[in-house]
């Protein structure tokens, strides 16, 4: 068994729990390797995804942001993630630092179980011509340019129209996402498990604006109207990290992905148990 640590450099400055971990697995005959996430800004994406091509497990180190981060880098490597959790709520990131010995033996033996999150690809057309596309686990967000008015958009499920808005601009989630900006908009949560996503609109300019949830397979369109000033855009943003500028006139087109994200479990906590612990805070 072979394990690589992702380290968070801005969380684990001096790699100290980093070093703890791989210790909790070295001392169980488990080869390590650490990577952390200055490496990554110097721009070795390619030696980490060689490094990980023979693990079997990613542990990131850091809070749910690194975790989607790895899965972001991972996507397409097949390779389960657990996140030790130096963050602030953690949703995905279950393992405290206190915990990590106990993570390790619990790996070694194989009592753990792994849960499969769906993803949501986006695609972002212009003049009928694809210009950019991305991935995400938690949430695809289109957002107003700082400096510019409202963003004004048609949102069609599966080419039926479902309503425009205007508004600061709109969230597409997955099951994963429902916690996080979502949930910050006012968007209901869903259990990591369901099959479907959500449209939240973020500042309507109407007051009956609610979110939406439509099934897993479906396919939204979002179509940017005309804006105030021909110097306006927006922004259309992937899990917080990638990002193109939409302009009116432009579509973005949102599916389901056929990949999921492997994360591993310590113990099937009910989804409302853990609800209730993070939201009581």
């Amino acid at each position: 068994m072979k394990v690589c640590i992702f380290a968070n450099r801005d969380k684990d400055k001096d790699l100290s729990v980093s070093r703890f971990t791989a210790d909790c697995f070295t001392e169980k005959g488990v080869e390590c390797v650490i990577c952390d996430s200055d490496t990554l800004k110097k721009g070795t994406l390619l030696r980490f995804r060689e490094e990980l091509k023979d693990c079997d497990l990613l542990v990131t180190v850091g809070g749910d942001g690194t975790l989607i981060r790895a899965a972001r880098d991972i996507k397409d490597l097949d390779i389960p993630l657990i996140g030790v959790n130096m963050g602030t709520i953690g949703y995905l990131t279950e393992i405290n630092v206190e915990n990590i010995p106990y993570m390790a033996g619990q790996i070694v033996k194989g009592d753990f179980f792994v849960e499969k999150r769906m993803m949501a690809g986006g695609t972002l057309t212009r003049g009928g011509k694809t210009i950019f596309n991305d991935f995400a686990l938690n949430d695809i967000v289109i957002n107003k340019n700082t400096y510019s008015s409202m963003v004004s958009l048609d949102v069609y499920v599966d080419d039926q129209l479902l309503t425009g808005y205007d508004a600061d601009g709109i969230i597409i989630s997955t099951p994963t996402g429902s916690t996080a900006y979502n949930l910050s908009a006012g968007g209901p949560l869903m259990v990591p498990s369901a099959s479907m996503m959500v449209i939240t609109p973020i500042c309507a300019h109407i007051l009956s604006a609610r979110s939406v949830v439509v099934p897993g397979d479906s396919r939204i369109k979002i179509k940017i109207k005309e804006k105030r000033s021909i110097n306006e855009f927006s922004a259309l943003v992937f899990d917080g990290a990638e990002a193109a500028e939409v302009k009116a006139g432009d579509e973005i087109t949102i599916t389901r992905l056929k990949q999921t994200t492997k994360l591993f479990r310590m113990s099937e906590t009910s989804f409302y148990k853990v609800l209730q612990r993070k939201l009581s805070r």
